[in-house]
């Protein structure tokens, strides 16, 4: 029963070039956009909280490693 639902002749077929020439003119469009897109500047408030978060790392790795020396002592 089931077959005779889905038999060539009861769904209707989409023009698969159609449908890639589709797909491919939005993803032209899409990559065309994207190339239009520049990075943003950053502030000197968001350059300054970035660098302290990289000098918190680094301490913190530091921390570790002193914490494991103590430990294996």
């Amino acid at each position: 029963m089931m077959d005779a639902e889905l038999s060539p002749s009861a769904i209707e077929r989409v023009d698969d070039t159609e449908l890639f020439e589709a797909a491919v003119a939005e993803y032209r469009e899409s990559a065309a956009h994207i190339e239009g897109l520049s990075l943003r500047p950053l502030g000197s408030g968001l350059k300054s909280l970035i660098w302290g978060l990289r000098l918190y790392v680094l301490f913190m790795v530091v921390v570790v490693i002193l914490n494991i020396v103590q430990t294996l002592h």
